[in-house]
């Protein structure tokens, strides 16, 4: 009777263990909150995964799939035989590729830490910004580089707030104080201005609706477009 209880315990660990192995880089930060956990995984086809995971805390399961390209789609998904599946899958393609062709364009605060890069859209005086920067301290993002992209959309608040980060002597110190005080020296520097502004145009070009919002590059290069409430489902 106790060789097979643990047999049976054997078999659920290296079930468990190969649902996890090699997990799409959303996927694994969703799994790694306790309250998250995967429940199942299976290919729909050779460019398609599903993944069905569940949350402790409301009892609801969340469907999501990847692609072969490392696109993460979340909501509903048809088949071939009365699907729009292609041209969703066009237009997230559209804009992951767009906002990497842009970004050397972006000026941000560089926060160094692991191999995997991910961009943040901010705006200064958003509220759920400070909260998803204060969750991912509270959680350790020491696993990648993040570079938080400041935007403007919020009125002359935004804008001199980021410009005063921006033409800060110690940009870094600047921005994490910002982040946890509300304080900076306000500024109304043209050429700070101009770069918000740019900012601002590559965030519409690029199809990101609200802040935070946000894009992952893997150190394979596989590219990782980020909504807003999925930020927070990571941290």
């Amino acid at each position: 009777m106790l060789k097979s209880h643990i047999l049976t315990l054997l078999c659920l660990f290296l079930v468990s263990l190969s649902l996890h192995a090699q997990e799409h880089p959303l996927i694994q930060a969703m799994i790694s909150k306790s309250n998250i956990f995967l429940v199942d995984k299976y290919e729909v086809d050779e460019t398609l995964t599903k993944y069905r995971l569940k949350d402790r805390k409301e009892g609801k399961l969340l469907d999501y799939f990847t692609t072969s390209t490392g696109l993460l789609i979340v909501g509903s998904v048809y088949d071939l035989y009365g699907n729009n599946l292609s041209s969703d899958l066009a237009a997230l393609n559209k804009k992951v590729t767009e906002s990497s062709e842009y970004a050397p364009e972006l000026t941000y605060i560089e926060q160094k830490g692991g191999d995997s890069l991910m961009y943040i859209y901010f705006d200064p005086i958003c509220g759920p910004c400070k909260r998803l920067y204060q969750s991912m301290f509270s959680q350790g993002v020491e696993h990648m580089t993040i570079r938080w992209v400041p935007v403007a959309f919020q009125g002359e608040g935004s804008l001199t707030a980021g410009a005063g980060i921006l033409g800060s002597e110690n940009q870094e110190l600047a921005f994490h104080t910002y982040m946890r005080t509300r304080n900076v020296d306000l500024s109304n520097d043209p050429t700070q201005l101009r770069k918000l502004q740019i900012n601002n145009e590559i965030f519409l070009k690029t199809g990101h609706q609200g802040t935070p919002s946000g894009y992952i590059i893997s150190p394979k290069g596989d590219q990782i477009l980020i909504p807003a409430n999925q930020l927070f489902s990571m941290f």
